[in-house]
């Protein structure tokens, strides 16, 4: 409960400081982490997608397995696993809210989400909490990797 807290506090602060526009928001790739749920579970994740006037957002995470507490994934850590998202983005908050189109995943590493994000003032780092099969207890952070 203290970590969803202090998710949901940092989403907060970033919601209330000044927006990121969309002219000013790289649309990628973003890259970092998602943790959540069972201990001990993580991932890493790139982020590219594509914004449009409207605010229309799809794109494509590709996921990789990094640790599992379940004895049954310890073969398929380091598999990968890609997953397109569609959604919104309001620059005048910084929200970002996608959700699972499809998935590419062969190896059953990965399920279908809802994001709800926020997106640095400044543009370069995106963080919040995902729905995690009903729980709301995933985590994730990305930041900007390249050039802008």
């Amino acid at each position: 409960m203290r970590i969803l807290m202090l998710c949901l506090g940092l989403i907060m602060g970033l919601l209330s400081a000044a927006p990121a526009s969309a002219q000013g928001f790289p649309p990628g790739p973003w890259r970092g982490t998602w943790t959540g749920g069972t201990p001990g579970f993580e991932y890493q994740a790139e982020l590219n997608f594509t914004i449009e006037n409207s605010g229309r957002v799809e794109g494509k995470f590709t996921w990789m397995l990094v640790q599992s507490p379940r004895h049954e994934d310890q073969a398929k850590i380091g598999l990968r696993a890609d997953e397109y998202v569609e959604g919104a983005f309001d620059p005048q908050t910084g929200a970002l809210n996608l959700r699972t189109t499809r998935i590419d995943d062969a190896n059953g590493i990965i399920g279908e989400d809802v994001y709800r994000l926020a997106v640095a003032p400044n543009g370069s780092f995106i963080a919040g909490i995902t729905e995690n099969g009903g729980t709301w207890q995933g985590r994730l952070d990305l930041r900007r990797f390249g050039p802008s």
